[in-house]
């Protein structure tokens, strides 16, 4: 097991102080923590792990990232607050959308 399979588990530690470390690590990737945290998404994880993972990738950005959030909000059979976390996402990113997707989801926000 590598590093980022540590800070991934750790994204939902208990302890405030290793949860933290391990979103500055990851991070401190950029969008070489994508892949891995997709990669763990997808892999099964429980509804806060998913929760914390596409809050991290939200924050981070960047294409695959914008594919993951779209992916998650747009399936209907996904949890509801997986969805919640991946619009705000999106949201975070929204100079890389379109008005009118921004819009979307600004009206689904509010519902």
């Amino acid at each position: 097991m590598n590093d980022v399979d540590t800070w991934i588990r750790q994204l939902v530690s208990e302890d405030v102080a290793v949860r933290e470390a391990a979103q500055t690590a990851l991070r401190a990737l950029d969008e070489d923590a994508i892949d891995p945290l997709i990669n763990a998404f997808y892999a099964g994880v429980n509804e806060s792990q998913g929760v914390a993972v596409l809050e991290l990738v939200g924050e981070i950005g960047g294409p695959d990232a914008l594919t993951l959030l779209r992916n998650v909000i747009y399936d209907p059979t996904v949890r509801g607050i997986w969805q919640a976390a991946a619009r705000r996402g999106l949201l975070l990113n929204r100079d890389n959308l379109s008005p009118a997707e921004v819009e979307t989801l600004l009206e689904s926000d509010s519902e």
